[in-house]
């Protein structure tokens, strides 16, 4: 299942964060019971996104997500 963490209605999206199992964070490799992947999702959209996003890379928290990216 697939939280909304942060909107922009500017650019008309938002990011959605899916849950994954225990894992290592892309970034700062900690290992965590828990981490994400972040997608970034139109308001067009037309169907669900988690399907293409399961084999991203997988982050402990959304911090280290826009770190990584930056």
């Amino acid at each position: 299942m697939a939280h909304t963490m942060r909107r922009d209605p500017f650019a008309r999206g938002e990011y959605e964060r899916l849950c994954h199992g225990p894992g290592t964070c892309a970034w700062c490799g900690q290992t965590r019971q828990r981490v994400y992947t972040y997608v970034w999702v139109r308001d067009d959209r037309t169907q669900a996104t988690t399907p293409e996003h399961r084999r991203a890379k997988t982050f402990c928290a959304f911090e280290c997500f826009t770190v990584y990216h930056s």
